[in-house]
């Protein structure tokens, strides 16, 4: 019975811990922070995109990798990948560079959409 009730104790005290490691983070805050030409090929138009990232939490975020999908008016204009590595500091902020591409495509499909907001 003692040896049950230790148990039982010590099982409800590293559950409380477990749930308190699982705290909630406040969402990253990503900025465009410039953009710069690159050479495309073809139809393409390719871009630097320096993101300034800011992290509101109290614990450092590390990455591996970064995928940017750019929307405009809610519809994919430019979307790159980059394989840098760093981290972003507590109550800090960094810059990261992705390389985007523009297909003519994504470009028409913007322009058809500024015509039906306009009006056409």
């Amino acid at each position: 019975m003692r040896l049950t009730r230790l148990l039982t104790i010590t099982l409800l005290a590293l559950s409380l811990a477990a749930c308190a490691a699982f705290s909630s983070r406040d969402p990253l805050i990503v900025q465009v922070a410039g953009i710069q030409p690159m050479t495309g090929e073809g139809l393409e138009l390719r871009m630097l995109v320096k993101l300034r990232v800011q992290n509101p939490n109290d614990t450092v975020i590390d990455y591996r990798g970064v995928a940017l999908d750019l929307e405009v008016n809610g519809r994919r204009l430019a979307s790159g990948v980059s394989n840098q590595q760093g981290s972003v500091p507590r109550f800090g902020e960094s810059v990261l560079s992705v390389p985007v591409t523009v297909s003519a495509f994504s470009a028409a499909r913007q322009a058809l959409g500024l015509a039906e907001h306009i009006g056409f």
